[in-house]
């Protein structure tokens, strides 16, 4: 018995509307035995029964009644919803679905021909819903999916241009809910999104709160679950604005949300959405807007202003984010996290390396505090972060002071904090190579191997762990094997720095053309890096407006002509020629480069390409190598330092000297600039030193050079042979003698780049 009724035939049915839907099972059997007695009258009489029965909590009773109809009427649909519905409560499926199965009429509806009582509807739509869920018990997803569509879909035809019943509606609203979360459970990403969007398109509007649920929703699958290349962009109508990315229409929705709806105490992680989508376009100074407005709105717990903070940090507020920092450390004087949050801000960002040490210690504090308050207590797994936060401002220090008892000292702090840390946490990756960093930069090359190997194994895609085992060789004089570590690391991670150290090992072994390789190689991988930069503003504003992107270029351009990679058969001279199409770069792009997105590590890689241009005696793509790294910044004392080491290789020594002045001008402690050019003085006879030039003889400038240097760094070999001849050219054998005899002993541990290359700074 088909519960679709002929469009404008009066039946008891229509009569019995009323009561039915207000439940009131009394006043609608009453209307029953008024009609008299007949096959029609017992059929429903019985179903109204199981009906009041059902609400009276008696299924025992209900389900004989209701199977009593189904026997003598086959086919009858509200039984068979009653009874699916019955058995999906009780939780079995299979016998819900041989009755709810049976229920097919609304797939003959015709809105001119037929209509559904509202009690009758209801009935169905529940019986729909429940065939969906029991399929999914059942593992028949597929099923489900078209049972939960099918069910949406007959709904809104059914309510379209007319009055919708709410409780009919409330339920289409807990479909269309469910079918989004089904699709997200089951990792079908892309299903759920075009769900929501439904939702929200949907000719029959849901309502606010469901609204208001799957913007939410879906907010969050765009910004945290769907891959870039799996997006598809709305249909563009009109002039309706249309987001360019899942991000930035993920961001709309939530502001949306927030907008309209206000995001909730209950809904804080929707903050960490904001957070995650603002970080992917870098949209930092929206992100510190969000945050400025919640605070001052609410009163926040310990992670939101965990979140500000480290928002200020990614935004390079660094000195912002350590006043917020210690708000916190204020605000909750027991947790140690910020302690340590304040340590690494100031020994990586703020060069205020003593308040890292301050900071540290306090950390070390409060967590041997709260272990002895609760033994169990998960703070305490902090305490390898701190003691290396307080190893690597002890290393940091070091290159802070002048005598050398107090730099021993130090050194020794940072190794016995280091080795804490990795006693405490010997898996951790960047504890195990900031250990064999310590053991390196005290030219213990045997010691520091075995954590730079560890620190591999931990983390093979950490560029800066291969390049310290390369170096660590080329300090042991294993260039082979540092060239093998290099390829291998390289199989793991693309690493700029890493290729830079591989092209100054091919050109010692005499590989010159695999060297120009590898420099090509540096720079395509940076360009690929950069190629997507955008601004820090994103196109996604607050309140939905909507900001305009530009598109940064990098600072060079890599020609399509010398993309593929280079013939060996090439001639060295050819080799260059392509090499210099890789490095060039017109003036077009570098007028429009973000030089802020730029960074050290571009003038890193012009710099690294002139040295190699030098020592081939290519001056000229050398000296346009420099112009480039000088166009990013006219204040970085290595420029002119490279620049002057041209000058020299080319026999122009006052020139040369020119330059090396100008870099001790930058940066007074550059220890690579006053080793060449006291050697300089030297053999010129010049004046002396800017710090001592009035009134001093010329033959003392080159070593008041050389002196500075040793004092800054004593284990600069280069410095002890200058300062060997220049005790020779003042016949001082004896002094001249131990300076050569501690060059020889220094180079042979010497890495052939400085260990300072490499990053010291907490995890």
């Amino acid at each position: 018995m088909s519960m679709l009724r002929p469009k404008g035939k009066k039946s008891l049915e229509s009569d019995l509307e009323r009561p039915r839907l207000a439940k009131d099972w009394p006043g609608a059997l009453t209307l029953l035995r008024k009609s008299g007695k007949n096959p029609e009258v017992d059929l429903l009489e019985s179903l109204v029964s199981a009906q009041k029965s059902l609400d009276a909590g008696d299924k025992t009773t209900a389900r004989i009644l209701l199977e009593k109809v189904n026997a003598s009427v086959s086919g009858n649909e509200e039984a068979l919803a009653l009874l699916g519905c019955l058995e999906t409560e009780e939780g079995d499926y299979k016998r819900a679905l041989s009755f709810l199965e049976q229920i097919d009429s609304y797939k003959k509806f015709s809105r001119d021909a037929n209509t559904i009582l509202t009690y009758h509807m209801r009935l169905l739509l529940d019986a729909l819903r429940n065939k969906a869920v029991c399929y999914e018990h059942l593992g028949r997803h597929s099923d489900a999916a078209t049972a939960y569509s099918e069910a949406w879909e007959f709904g809104v035809a059914f309510f379209l241009g007319s009055f919708v019943d709410a409780v009919c509606k409330q339920c289409i609203e807990n479909i269309q809910l469910r079918l989004v979360e089904f699709h997200r459970i089951r990792g079908e990403i892309k299903q759920s999104v075009d769900v929501c969007r439904k939702i929200l398109l949907s000719p029959l509007p849901p309502s606010a709160d469901t609204a208001y649920k799957v913007e939410k929703h879906l907010g969050r699958l765009l910004v945290q679950q769907v891959p870039g290349a799996d997006y598809t962009p709305l249909a563009r109508d009109g002039p309706r604005y249309v987001p360019s990315d899942a991000v930035e229409e993920g961001l709309l929705l939530l502001h949306l949300y927030d907008e309209t709806h206000g995001i909730g105490e209950d809904e804080a992680t929707l903050f960490d959405v904001f957070t995650a989508g603002y970080c992917k376009r870098r949209g930092y100074g929206q992100l510190i807007t969000v945050y400025e407005r919640l605070l001052a709105t609410r009163s926040a717990g310990m992670h939101f202003w965990k979140q500000f903070a480290l928002t200020l940090i990614a935004a390079g507020k660094f000195k912002r984010a350590l006043f917020i920092v210690k708000q916190c450390i204020a605000l909750f004087p027991s947790e140690p996290v910020f302690d340590l949050l304040a340590a690494k801000l100031c020994v990586n960002h703020l060069n205020q390396v003593e308040q890292s040490i301050k900071f540290g210690r306090e950390a070390l504090r409060k967590l041997a505090r709260l272990e002895s308050e609760a033994p169990n207590n998960p703070s305490k797994l902090l305490q390898p972060k701190a003691y290396l936060s307080l190893g690597i401002s002890y290393s940091s220090m070091v290159d802070c002071v002048l005598a050398q008892d107090e730099k021993a000292l130090l050194r020794e702090k940072a190794l016995e904090s280091l080795h804490n840390a990795y006693l405490l946490d010997p898996h951790d990756a960047h504890t195990a190579y900031s250990l064999g960093l310590a053991y390196a930069e005290i030219r213990e090359p045997s010691k520091a191997l075995p954590y730079a190997r560890a620190a591999i194994d931990a983390d093979p895609s950490a560029g800066h762990s291969w390049n310290l085992l390369a170096l660590l060789l080329t300090s042991l004089k294993q260039f082979k094997d540092a060239l093998i570590a290099t390829k291998a690391g390289l199989q793991e991670t693309d690493d700029i720095s890493l290729l830079l150290t591989k092209a100054k090992i091919e050109h010692v072994l005499g590989q010159d053309q695999h060297a120009l390789h590898t420099c090509k190689r540096a720079f395509e991988l940076w360009k690929n890096e950069h190629k997507n930069d955008q601004p820090l503003s994103t196109r996604v504003g607050l309140n939905g407006v909507a900001l305009p992107m530009s598109d940064a270029q990098s600072v060079f351009s890599v020609k399509e002509s010398v993309k593929d990679s280079l013939d060996e058969s090439l001639d060295h001279k050819s080799i260059i020629t392509h090499a210099m199409s890789v490095v060039s770069d017109n003036a077009a792009d570098a007028d429009n480069i973000n030089l802020a997105k730029a960074g050290v590590g571009n003038i890193d890689l012009w710099l690294a390409a002139a040295e190699l241009f030098t020592e081939l005696g290519e001056f000229k793509e050398a000296s346009a190598c420099t112009q480039q790294a000088r166009s990013l910044s006219n204040l970085c004392a290595d420029v002119y330092y490279q620049e002057g080491c041209i000058e020299e290789a080319q026999k122009r020594s006052e020139a040369a000297v020119e330059f090396y002045e100008k870099a001790l001008a930058i940066d007074p402690s550059h220890v690579p600039t006053l080793s060449r050019l006291g050697a300089l003085y030297a053999q010129l006879q010049a004046a002396a030193p800017a710090e001592r030039r009035v009134g001093q003889p010329i033959d003392v400038r080159g070593e008041s050079c050389l002196t500075t240097a040793l004092r800054l760094d004593p284990s600069c070999h280069e410095a002890w042979f200058n300062l060997g001849r220049v005790y020779e050219g003042k016949q001082d054998f004896g002094r001249a003698s131990d300076c050569f005899l501690t060059a020889v002993e220094l180079e042979t541990s010497a890495p052939i780049l400085p260990f300072s290359i490499l990053p010291r700074s907490v995890s």
